[in-house]
């Protein structure tokens, strides 16, 4: 099966930071961060991997070719949660917590094509402001993404037209 390059990038993300973390043992304090719900939850999970100050870091370049790259500066802890691959199923219990978890952040967004299917959600917006972005991917390989910072949705428009570009792009390339 073929992947596109979003889901190639995506993948690479979650390589590169679990290889990360498996290799260093590094944590800086982020601001707040355990008063989400979703960190707070998610990040206690066993198969989630918190990533916050060095380790975050070391994650940058990685983020810079996804279209999180656009508000990759504002971004002060990370969780990724692998919860099942092509021909292996996810955990119920894992994909219960997530989905009670997302019950608290609004959806503002769905992408589905051919490759994969990602819900993206945020939380209460303060203005023209809200400190965390959720991507659901429940098609090809499932995962969950929290980004906990201070978001702008102009930022967040943004991060959604770069998707746009990338999609294009890649179906005029087939």
């Amino acid at each position: 099966m073929l992947l596109s390059n979003a889901m190639k990038n995506i993948l690479t993300l979650i390589m590169a930071v679990t290889l990360t973390v498996l290799c260093q043992d590094i944590y800086a304090s982020g601001r707040k961060a355990e008063e989400s719900p979703a960190i707070q939850t998610l990040g206690s999970l066993k198969e989630a991997k918190k990533l916050e100050g060095a380790m975050l870091k070391m994650a940058r370049p990685i983020l810079k070719k996804t279209p999180m790259s656009v508000v990759m500066d504002n971004i002060e802890t990370m969780v990724i949660c692998q919860m099942g691959k092509d021909g292996k199923d996810e955990d119920p219990e894992l994909k219960a917590i997530v989905e009670r978890v997302l019950e608290h952040y609004s959806k503002v967004d769905e992408i589905d094509d051919e490759m994969y299917r990602m819900l993206i959600y945020i939380d209460e917006p303060q203005g023209d402001r809200f400190s965390e972005i959720i991507l659901y991917t429940t098609r090809s390989d499932k995962s969950v993404m929290v980004f906990k910072g201070d978001f702008t949705i102009d930022s967040l428009k943004k991060v959604g037209e770069l998707s746009d570009q990338q999609r294009e792009l890649r179906k005029n390339k087939r």
